[in-house]
This record gives C-alpha cells, structure tokens and sequence, in this order.
C-alpha cells in the first residue's frame, strides 16, 4: 500500500486555496508504509464539528482546519511500483481542497456507517492477511479524514518482534485481528463479540522522518470502543485450517493379531460334536429305524405279541441265510462260541477227552442236524434273527414265530444280557427257560391241522437237506431244543405265576431238567467254570445207558471242567459233586472211565464229603482218529421232556393238585429210554411217551399226603 505523506499548507481559505482537480500529484517515494498513513491522519487539528459519538470526532471537523488544496492519490500496484495516472483500470480518489464540506450530523453518521460497516462478505477461511490490509487502506479516502481518538487504554506489547522483522502497527493487528473474527459461531446466537483490546505500538510511525514542522503530537490511534466497530456476525464462522503431522502421515493400519491355537478348546468342541451326532444317530436308530419293521415279519411279530399279551419295544430284523450258512451260524450261537471264550479247537480237545466228540468239530455239521428243530433262531448277542432260506410257508412261519417270541422276551425281561459272562450251566438254563416259555406260545397259536403239516415239512427236510446223525449231539441239543425240556410247565400257567418264574431268572440247566427245583424257590450255584448236568449226562451216556447216565446226572449239586493243553495232547480234569444218590452217580462214572478209549488214559476218583460223593475224572484228548463213544442215538434231554408232560397231564388232570406235588410224582416216571425222545411238533396222533409210562399216583409216590380217613359214623 503506498504511503501518502501530508503536506504544510498556509493558512487559507478552503475554497480560495482550492486547486484544480486535475492538478499534478505529489511526488510518492517508492516504499510506502502504513504508519505514515497514519501519521498523516494524526496531524490534522479537531474542528468544532459536533462528532457522532463520545469516542469519534466528525470527519468535518477533523478537515475543517486543513490548509491543504488537496491530495492526490496515486495507485500502486500489486507488485509495489507505482501505475500510470492515466491507466483507466487504476481507481483513483481525490479530496477537495479545504477538506471535507461540513454536513449533517445524522447524513455524515449514516455515510461512516456506509464505509464502516460494508456489505457482509464471505471471507476466505485462511485469507491473505497482507493484500487484505492493502485493499482496505486503499479503499479507505484520505484526505482530510480526522484523527481518531480513543480512550482505551494502551496494552503493552508481549513480545519483542526479532531482528529484521518490521513491527506491526495497532492498525494492522487490528485489521488482521477482524480478518479472522469469525462471521458466526455454530452453537451461540449472533450477537457482538468480545474483543480485547488492542495493543498500540508506534514505533514503525515515530521511525519514520517527521516534517519540518510538526504540529503537536497526536493520541495513539485506537479503535473506538463503540459499538458501531464491533465484530459482524456472519453466516459461518471462519476456520483456519491447521496443518497436523495426522494430515500427511500413512494411517496406522493394526497388525492383524494372530489366532491362538486352543487345543483343548477345540478338543472339547470335537467332543461335544461327537455327543451331538452320536446322540443324533441314536435318536435316529431307537426312534425311527427300529421300530420300523419289515413288511413281511410284522404281521407275524403282531400275532406273536397279542399271543404272549406283551408288546415289543423296537423292530427286530430277520436275516435269511442259506442252508449251510444258517447252520454253522445256529451252531456258534449255540455252543456260546466268542474271541474272549474258548476257540472251536479247544471245545472240541475238550470234548473228545470226555467222549461227546469223535472226530473233527465241524459246526455245519452240528448245526445242520439241529436245524429241523430250529430252522430260525434269535441270537441275543446282535438282536437279530437269522432263519434259513428255502423253507415252506408254513415251517417258515411257525420257526419265525418262535425266535420273534424269544426276542419279544429278551426285550421284556432282559434275559440277553444274563448270559454274558456266566458259566455254561447258567447259560444253558437261562436260555432254556425262556425258550420254554417261546415254545409254550407258539404252539398255543398253532391248530392241529397246521401241526400235521409242519409235521410233514419237518421230515421233508430230512430228506432235501440229507441230515446226517450229528457228531455231537450234545451241541446239536444245546443249539435247538432246549426249550423242549419244560415248555408243558407253560402250557395253561397264569400269568403271575409265569412272570414270577421269568422275572430275573438266571437258573441252572438242572432246575429246567428237574423242575422240583426250579419250583422249591431255591437257588443253585455254580462254580465259573461249570458245565452243568446236561453236559454230564450227555458224557456218560455216550458209553453207559440212557436212563442210568440220566439218573446220576440228576444227582448233581455242582460240577468244574478245566483243559489242561501241557506239551503233548490237551487232557481235562474235572469235578463232578454228586448229592442223594451218589452211589449211582459213582457206579455210572466208574462204568464210563472203564469204556473209554486206552488213548484218553481216563480216570475216576471217588471221595465223599458232606454232601454226597466228590468224583474227579482225568482224561486227555485221544485225537480225531480215536472213536470216543458208541455211537448209538440217546434222548437228547434226557427224562426232562416226560417228566414235565407227565406234571402237565396230573395237573389237568386234578387241578387242585399245585406244581410242586404235581413235579415231585412226575419225577418217579422211568425208566428213560430212546422211545422218550420228544421234538419241537409232536407226530400226528399226539406223543406215545406218557401213555407208555401212565400217569404217577401223587399219594402212592409220597408227594401228596393221603386223604384224611372219615370219621365213623356215630
């Protein structure tokens, strides 16, 4: 901004001394400063002009006194060199000479308010603090513009400004002070700013070289503290952009953390998955797969249910399988052959020492000579049932009816589950009672007339299939007629009594081969590695007759059998305790060891105790070229067949009679002979036995005390 330098002018009239308007400009120094604006302004003397305020003097009586012609202004440019007077893009001012004409107060107030207080302008947020002073001065008229005076106070300077930095004026702290007084503040209501006030420092104005013949100095130049200079409210509030190290730096991008491995976390999660799909399958399997019955088997599994009056729980699944397959499967189950028993080598050492085998163990063979009593059986290890293919309807039926009946009793009474682990005694006369129970109903179910054709099916295997005699018929027995043995004791039984007998039972085979003691309630034991008195019988009668190895089997009170497998051939020591009649035990025994080949080198040893007669019998295996027994065919069961139809026929006979009286008379019925062999299906024209042997008399037999005599007559 060029600087304008007051000149001394006589005292004169205004008007008189009133130049050209056109007369030349003075003189302007190549450097111009605002202090000496202001010094300029400051040398003109206050007229008598009434100012419009208390703070202010009027513009006519600050240029009244001035002897001046006038003041021309010369433009600068941008760049600091002076423009051409005649440039018409150059805006020039002029002051008429004398000064400013005198006006009205109130036309004088409205044209300061004019100059003071533009137009609002919308302000640059970060304006040029220099150009904008130069703007203002520029537009600002000079010439005869009075001083103006303030009564605010003078704030000393804070700082010193350094070496080579020009100082700044009061002016132009001021002017840069408003250039960032925001227009308006976002959350206050428009309204004046408070502003402090302003600090006045001279010291560029008084370095200036001063005329010739200055007039007194001036007051300071300060604003006015009237409220016509405060701070303009504006539309939005000017910010200065501040430059932060934030602006340009890269944003911290957070290294991504690296996943911890939990293994025991995702252990436990693996496991709990494993619970929910086992848990699933489960669900699946109890609730949807078995009790989904196939097709053809529940019309069947139906009738068998309604016959027993219980209900099955879960769908049992039938397998057919062909003849020699079936077989040798009926044989395994059987004989209880499993990887943590003995091996099919070993049972058959076993039982060629003793005489129950000759030969080779072959299980097809077993199985096929027990098949026509069992063509289907029901396993309890699996839960399913196997039945032979190829079977006539009737046969097929009736067979299926049977082993569903056994399952249906397994899931009532858990019978299954009572033969892991026990003894072979245990077992046999487990399976035996409720195989007893199954043969008891479903001949309940089947007519006479159907009979006589299952029958002739029966023997009509015989034929197709060519069933040879069985080389064991111990394990041909255990395998498929057990149930045999008792199945009358069922026939016409209430059903508290019947659940009494299968509730929790686990008996020995003695108790279903001699059921007086099954129903005198007591309990037999037997040692782990029993074999019970069906295995014994089946030993003895391999040399000795049937009805005398019958009854010193019935005198057994316990027995154990051990193989021994030394060096040489495997050998057998074994016990059998015989109780009241121990002496036909010892003799029948005795009898055996004598027929046994000299290969087994077989020997009997008696001691008595207070139980009866203790016997130990050695023998080793002979090998398979030895024949061990005669060969001849037995009674599979014994006298226990008879015995429990003779008790059903005293029963049905006398009803008053009980069970127990009814199966001591029946245990007189003897002697037991090859001509006593009873089947699953008796032959057409009922079974010959009992009526060969007649009915015993309870009385006669001691079993039932003889009736009171009557009192005589009076």
């Amino acid at each position: 901004v060029a600087d304008v330098e007051p000149r001394d002018v006589p005292d004169e009239d205004p008007l008189e001394s009133a130049e050209p308007s056109d007369a030349a400009a003075p003189a302007v120094s190549g450097e111009h400063r605002l202090p000496s604006l202001l010094s300029a302004l400051t040398t003109r003397e206050p007229g008598p002009t009434t100012p419009i305020s208390d703070d202010l003097p009027s513009l006519a009586d600050a240029a009244a006194p001035s002897p001046a012609s006038g003041i021309a202004m010369v433009g600068v440019g941008s760049d600091g060199e002076e423009s051409d007077p005649a440039d018409p893009d150059i805006a020039r001012f002029d002051t008429p000479s004398g000064g400013m004409p005198r006006m009205d107060p109130d036309e004088e107030h409205q044209r300061l308010l004019a100059v003071l207080q533009p137009e609002p302008v919308h302000r640059d947020p970060d304006p040029v603090v220099n150009g904008l002073a130069d703007m203002i001065v520029r537009s600002t008229p000079i010439t005869g513009m009075a001083a103006v005076r303030s009564i605010s106070a003078e704030v000393p300077v804070a700082t010193t400004p350094p070496a080579g930095v020009p100082p700044v004026t009061s002016v132009e702290a001021e002017l840069n002070r408003l250039a960032y007084v925001p227009d308006a503040v976002a959350e206050a209501d428009p309204g004046p700013v408070d502003l402090p006030q302003i600090a006045v420092n001279d010291s560029a104005a008084a370095a200036a070289p001063a005329p010739a013949a200055a007039p007194p100095p001036a007051p300071a130049l300060n604003l006015s503290n009237n409220e016509i200079y405060a701070a303009r409210a504006s539309a939005s509030a000017a910010t200065q952009r501040r430059v932060a190290y934030t602006d340009f730096a890269p944003v911290p991008v957070p290294a991504r953390r690296r996943r911890k491995r939990h293994v025991f976390r995702r252990l436990v999660t693996f496991v709990i998955l494993l619970g929910l799909i086992a848990g699933g399958l489960f669900a699946v399997k109890k609730y949807v797969l078995d009790v989904r019955w196939d097709k053809e088997v529940k019309p069947v599994a139906d009738a068998v249910s309604e016959a027993r009056g219980l209900s099955f729980d879960k769908a049992v699944h039938v397998d057919a399988l062909p003849a020699a397959e079936y077989s040798a499967a009926l044989a395994t189950a059987g004989l209880g052959l499993d990887p943590d028993g003995m091996t099919a080598e070993q049972t058959a050492a076993e039982w060629r020492s003793l005489g129950l085998l000759s030969g080779a163990l072959d299980l097809e063979a077993v199985g096929m000579a027990a098949m026509p009593f069992a063509p289907a059986f029901y396993d309890p290890a699996t839960g399913r049932i196997s039945i032979m293919d190829g079977l006539p309807a009737e046969l097929h039926t009736f067979a299926l009816q049977r082993a569903l009946a056994m399952a249906l009793l397994d899931q009532e009474y858990g019978w299954g589950a009572r033969l892991e682990g026990v003894p072979g005694s245990v077992r046999i006369g487990t399976f035996a009672l409720y195989d007893a129970d199954a043969v008891a109903t479903v001949l309940s179910m089947t007519d006479a007339a159907t009979l006589e054709t299952l029958v002739s099916q029966l023997y009509g295997l015989y034929a197709d299939y060519t069933i040879p005699a069985s080389p064991a018929p111990y394990g041909s027995v255990i395998s498929a007629r057990l149930g045999v043995a008792a199945w009358p004791l069922f026939r016409g039984l209430d059903e508290v009594t019947r659940s009494s007998l299968l509730l929790d039972a686990a008996p020995v085979d003695v108790q279903l081969l001699d059921l007086r003691r099954l129903l005198d309630g007591s309990a037999a034991g037997a040692a782990a590695n029993s074999q019970g008195a069906l295995f014994w019988y089946h030993v003895l009668a391999g040399r000795v007759n049937d009805d005398l190895a019958w009854r010193a089997a019935l005198t057994w009170r316990g027995d154990a059998v051990s193989l021994l497998d030394g060096g040489g051939s495997p050998c057998v020591a074994a016990m059998f305790q015989a109780g009241a009649g121990s002496d036909v035990a010892q003799a029948a025994f005795e009898q055996w060891a004598a027929l046994a080949p000299a290969e087994s080198a077989t020997t009997v040893t008696a001691s008595a105790n207070e139980l009866g007669v203790s016997l130990t019998i050695n023998a080793c295996d002979p090998g398979v070229a030895v024949p061990t027994s005669d060969g001849a065919p037995l009674p599979g069961l014994g006298g226990a067949p008879l015995q429990s139809e003779v008790m059903r026929l005293l029963i049905e006979q006398d009803p008053t009679l009980d069970l127990a009286t009814a199966a001591c008379a029946a245990a007189t019925v003897g002697p037991v002979s090859m001509a006593d062999e009873r089947g699953v299906v008796d032959p057409v024209g009922g079974w010959a036995a009992p009526a060969a042997h007649g009915l015993p008399d309870p009385v006669a037999t001691g079993c039932l005390a003889p009736p009171a005599d009557p009192a005589p007559a009076a």
